[in-house]
Formats: structure tokens, C-alpha cells, sequence
């Protein structure tokens, strides 16, 4: 093989490892921006997920919230109903122990 020849093989397997080496340099630099990209997606879609959650939550506290208050205050009124009849007969019933007593 002529010298030349053999000059023109060693320059192109050389121009061929460049282009290897920098397309591997290349594939590790797009992986290691595609991971970034990743990370920073995947902590947005968190950060929009609790913001998310927080709103729902504020959503249903308020009817949660509106219920237990109506629920108190009919508990409130129903109270005060029961303490109103026990009061009412209260008297009655002192003055049938009074008459049981004074009777004997």
C-alpha cells in the first residue's frame, strides 16, 4: 500500500474518532440537559399539584365549615327546646314531691 494511501486511512479513521468522540461528548450533554429539564418538570408539576390540593381544600372547607355551623346551631336550638320542657316540668314535679311529702 502506498504511503499516501495508508496517510489518507490513518486521517480518516482519526476524523472518524473525532466524530465519535464528539458525538458521545454531544449525547451526554443533551442527557445530562434532558435530566435537568426533567427534574425542573417533574418539581413543577409538584409545585402545581400542592397549589392544586391547597385550593381544593380551601374549596371544601367552606361548605364543610356552612354545614358544621348549621349543624351547631340546630343542636343549639334543640338544647334549649329539651331545657325549655325539662324547666317546664321542673315545677310540676317539685309539686308532686311536695304533695307526696306533705301527704305522706
Amino acid at each position: 500500500m502506498p504511503l499516501e494511501a495508508i496517510k489518507q486511512v490513518s486521517d480518516a479513521e482519526d476524523k472518524a474518532a473525532a466524530i465519535r468522540k464528539d458525538a458521545y461528548d454531544q449525547s451526554k450533554r443533551l442527557l445530562a440537559q434532558a435530566e435537568r429539564d426533567g427534574r425542573a418538570m417533574l418539581e413543577e408539576a409538584r409545585l402545581q399539584a400542592e397549589a392544586e390540593a391547597a385550593r381544593l381544600l380551601l374549596e371544601a372547607e367552606g361548605p364543610a365549615k356552612k354545614q358544621g355551623e348549621e349543624l351547631l346551631a340546630a343542636a343549639q336550638r334543640e338544647g334549649a327546646l329539651l331545657r325549655a320542657k325539662a324547666e317546664g316540668r321542673m315545677e310540676k314535679a317539685v309539686q308532686l314531691i311536695t304533695e307526696r311529702i306533705v301527704n305522706g
